[in-house]
């Protein structure tokens, strides 16, 4: 696992940098988003949450 895990690691902040405002400019499907991650749960936590409403 940590053969695969640690490439994921090394690119994970900057293409979070890339795509951080990607929502903002796609209104539409954010909002496809949105609903989708409401119709989903997790055990842990709703993934709604994960998606904050502006």
């Amino acid at each position: 696992m940590a053969d695969t895990q640690a490439p994921y690691d090394a690119v994970a902040a900057s293409y979070a940098d890339q795509v951080r405002h990607l929502l903002d400019e796609s209104p539409y499907e954010r909002a496809v988003l949105e609903f989708s991650a409401a119709l989903v749960t997790t055990a842990a936590a709703p993934a709604a949450t994960r998606f904050p409403r502006r």
